[in-house]
């Protein structure tokens, strides 16, 4: 199993709040997937050395979490996978049903929820290490959908 992490920021004070982090996994063939575990992406201070413009897109709804998703994508495509799966987790708060449909339109789809008590939670809260909303997504169509969108972006701010 290859493993990745990246990271566009840390939290060194309270002055200063997380940017970006992600991390998972990549389960090789056979299994063939992009296992999507952990993304922080803290909607706080932008660094004051970027330009106005640079800063409003960072701010924006999917600015670096779709950079960092992408670039986990690629990573995961190279490597041979064509799914890619997380779970949007539930922590009891209103934010929960929020992430879900933030996954859902960024293309991914549910597949069940964990901690229902099915027998099917037991191994997905074992993976996962808690409750929420299964999800999956194809590689190459969230690239393909995300790429254009990123591009785009680029267009218009060159």
């Amino acid at each position: 199993m290859g493993r990745f992490e990246g990271e566009e920021g840390v939290r060194e004070d309270d002055d200063m709040s997380v940017i970006a982090t992600h991390d998972g996994f990549i389960a090789p063939f056979p299994f063939n997937i992009l296992h999507l575990d952990t993304m922080r992406v803290y909607n706080s201070r932008i660094n004051s050395q970027c330009t106005e413009e640079e800063r409003k897109m960072l701010k924006s709804t999917f600015g670096v979490s779709i950079l960092l998703g992408c670039e986990s994508l690629r990573l995961g495509r190279d490597a041979g996978c064509t799914k890619a799966e997380l779970l949007s987790i539930d922590d009891g708060n209103e934010y929960a049903p929020k992430l879900v449909k933030y996954y859902e339109r960024i293309g991914f789809k549910i597949i069940r929820k964990v901690g229902d008590g099915l027998n099917t939670d037991l191994p997905d809260m074992l993976v996962w290490g808690g409750k929420g909303t299964r999800m999956n997504g194809d590689v190459n169509e969230l690239l393909e959908k995300w790429s254009n969108v990123l591009r785009k972006a680029t267009d218009k701010n060159t």
